[in-house]
């Protein structure tokens, strides 16, 4: 609530106004260490790419407390649904609730992976909702040595560098 009440002012704010005489609200939902949540490196960057622009040291100060703090949560959701690769927000999302959408504004970002931290937290998830997210491993016995792939095309060109395509 109190970050929806500073963006209605959106428009008389700076950076340095935004972070040093607004910014510090963050504070007050505190006791310990300060935690922030982001969904891939976006935010990091748009927080590091602000930081530059910021003149007010307290501006700055109140950007590196969001930088230094914040926890990447794609990382911890390719873990829980046992994938690979990074999965957009909004596919996990919809696995819980196909109803919901994505505006690609912080707010509604906010809330979605909040939404999907909390489905997370209730248990493991049981199915596979990604396959195509999920590594495909091929092994290729040979006389001596087993080889690993992570995909069909790196097998192909291991096969192909080798000349083990004999006869085909």
């Amino acid at each position: 609530e109190a970050f929806e009440s500073i963006l209605t002012k959106k428009d008389s704010l700076t950076i340095d106004k935004l972070f040093e005489e607004d910014g510090f609200w963050m504070l007050s939902f505190y006791k310990d260490k300060a935690t922030f949540y982001c969904y891939g490196d976006c935010d990091v960057l748009f927080a590091q790419r602000t930081k530059l622009h910021a003149s007010s040291f307290k501006a700055q100060c109140a950007l590196d407390l969001i930088i230094n703090n914040m926890i990447d949560y794609a990382p911890k959701t390719k873990e829980y649904f046992g994938i690979s690769k990074n999965v957009g927000l909004i596919k996990v999302a919809n696995y819980y609730d196909e109803t919901l959408t994505q505006d690609h504004n912080a707010l509604n970002d906010a809330k979605l992976l909040k939404f999907c931290m909390d489905k997370m937290a209730e248990g493991p998830c049981l199915d596979n909702p990604f396959p195509e997210y999920r590594e495909q491993v091929i092994r290729i016995v040979g006389d001596k040595e087993v080889q690993t792939f992570s995909g069909i095309e790196e097998a192909t060109a291991w096969m192909i560098a080798e000349n083990h395509l004999d006869g085909a």
